[in-house]
């Protein structure tokens, strides 16, 4: 028998004797005679963090250990020989009772988490019957329940992250067709012209939505990003005077950057996004005036600090902490901030995606974000953002697209790729109407066919990025033996995985961003070829 079983028999034979052991309180100058504890909790270590105590058949204390004493606010005295409901009456007619309760009568060992009702923790329960009484352990479940909640709430985010991609990359190809016929539309119009008026609401309509899908891909992090080393202390200098101009005269702005240079490697653009979105959720928590303030300052997460927050590795961090002295929020608030269209604002003021955009970027970025707040507290925004290795000067576009050419038409063989119906017949309308030489294909497979079949020299491939099947970053690799001289224009409406881990970035590449208008288009196609 191992020293595992020896022990457990020594218990149940210190449990058996335990009534005959204790003495029946008695009461001299209000103390309590106090019970000879069995021998077995001689080998019980004292100083541990997980609390232990025993009740006999009568639900009297008859041992506790020093953690059990701390958690129960009380004292050895005050509770040995004293019956559990009799000191804690609070505990009677909760499912705490009915657990205990039920292992006793049914000598099964039970097990369930509660948070505690003599503490604020959450605690794991482990009741065990014996003989003569009832063994119950319990240990702080308060962490593993944090990180359980920041779990799912991050796979959360990324379901509503893949959704908002989803339907983002749909409806920018609906409005690659909208924008593009309604600019089509208007320069056949008569000017100032009824039917000029509605084609151009239209067109207004159009980009609004095209700003709304921008922010929904940004949330889903599965915008195109241009990444530059810069020095984060530099954006902040930059934007600080358009900040000042946000929030008003009665916000007080407190820009405190720590000493040296704050290297990232990041969209600048985004950064500026997030530090605008931030700042106007600021002012909207500050009506009646208060004070913002953004500081930077070097953060390291080792091995330990960083398990506790999924997604984030042990690497040096630069923090960007946002702070508000605003109305604050409560935790239910708190706990969705984050979430697409979910908004405290009254219905008109907002439609949700500022902070989600800032999840979004952050996230793209490798980053962390956490949130503190309580009502009338205000609110902090603690960001951490990879440090870069140096600060670089700024990065010159390798794909080699300089400025616009004087005229955009001309005469060279455009092999078209893109699988909605739609964005393929408008944009070999607009290629065709400057005089290329339009080939064109539904999908990847048939675009190979139509190649092989072309007797002529292709000058240009014009992909969908992502299509199924064959996307476009592997058919312009299939075609480049065939046309080796041939150039490259991919477009998309977002990236997913697998484009990121193939390594296409924006400034590696010849990108058009859809939804894109017959003259980013006609432009961006003339400059590939005469470049």
């Amino acid at each position: 028998m191992d020293d595992q079983a020896k022990s457990r028999e020594e218990l149940l034979e210190e449990l058996k004797g335990l009534r005959a052991r204790v003495s029946p309180p008695e009461r001299d100058e209000g103390k309590v005679a106090q019970p000879q504890p069995p021998a077995w909790v001689a080998r019980i270590p004292e100083k541990t963090a997980e609390s232990l105590f025993v009740l006999d058949l009568d639900w009297r204390f008859v041992y506790l250990n020093d953690q059990a004493v701390r958690d129960t606010r009380q004292t050895a005295d005050d509770l040995l020989s004293r019956s559990l409901w009799e000191k804690f009456p609070a505990l009677v007619g909760t499912p705490l009772e009915g657990h205990y309760r039920r292992a006793m009568a049914e000598q099964t060992p039970v097990h369930f988490e509660m948070r505690g009702l003599l503490c604020s923790r959450w605690l794991e329960v482990h009741a065990f019957p014996a003989l003569e009484g009832l063994v119950v352990y319990t240990r702080d479940a308060s962490d593993r329940r944090r990180l359980e909640d920041q779990l799912r709430q991050v796979q959360k985010m990324e379901a509503v992250g893949q959704l908002a991609g989803g339907v983002a990359h749909d409806f920018n190809n609906m409005l690659t067709v909208i924008e593009g016929y309604a600019h089509l539309l208007l320069e056949q119009l008569e000017p100032a012209g009824p039917a000029d008026g509605m084609a151009r609401e239209i067109l207004k309509a159009a980009v609004r939505a095209a700003d709304l899908t921008k922010q929904l891909l940004a949330f889903g992090r599965k915008t195109m990003t241009a990444p530059r080393f810069l020095d984060l202390n530099a954006i902040i200098t930059d934007a600080e005077h358009l900040l000042r101009r946000v929030v008003g005269e009665d916000v007080e702005v407190i820009v405190d950057l720590g000493t040296g240079p704050r290297p990232l490697h990041a969209d600048p653009d985004q950064l500026h996004q997030l530090l605008m979105n931030l700042t106007l959720n600021a002012r909207d928590a500050m009506p009646r005036g208060g004070r913002l303030t953004l500081r930077t300052r070097d953060a390291q997460w080792d091995v330990d600090s960083a398990a506790e927050a999924p997604g984030v590795r042990p690497v040096s961090y630069i923090s960007l902490e946002v702070a508000d002295t605003g109305c604050g929020m409560t935790e239910d608030v708190r706990s969705r901030i984050f979430e697409p269209f979910f908004t405290t604002k009254a219905s008109g003021k907002g439609i949700g995606l500022g902070l989600a955009v800032v999840y979004g970027i952050v996230t793209q970025a490798g980053g962390h974000i956490t949130v503190r707040s309580a009502p009338g507290q205000g609110c902090t925004f603690q960001i951490y953002l990879p440090r870069a290795e140096e600060v670089r000067g700024p990065e010159a576009p390798v794909n080699g697209v300089g400025a616009v050419a004087d005229g955009p038409s001309g005469g060279e063989t455009v092999l078209l790729v893109e699988d909605e119906d739609g964005v393929r017949a408008i944009a070999r309308r607009v290629l065709e109407r400057q005089g290329y030489v339009v080939l064109e294909a539904p999908d990847g497979e048939d675009a190979l066919e139509v190649a092989r079949c072309h007797a002529r020299r292709i000058d240009l491939l014009v992909t969908d990025l992502v299509m199924p099947v064959l996307g476009g970053s592997e058919l312009a690799k299939r075609l480049t033996p065939l046309w080796p001289r041939m150039k490259v224009l991919f477009m998309s409406g977002y990236t997913d995985d697998t484009v990121v881990r193939i390594g296409i970035r924006q400034d590696e590449l010849n990108f058009l961003e859809k939804p894109f208008t017959p003259s980013a288009l006609a432009q961006k196609v003339r400059n590939i070829l005469d470049h």
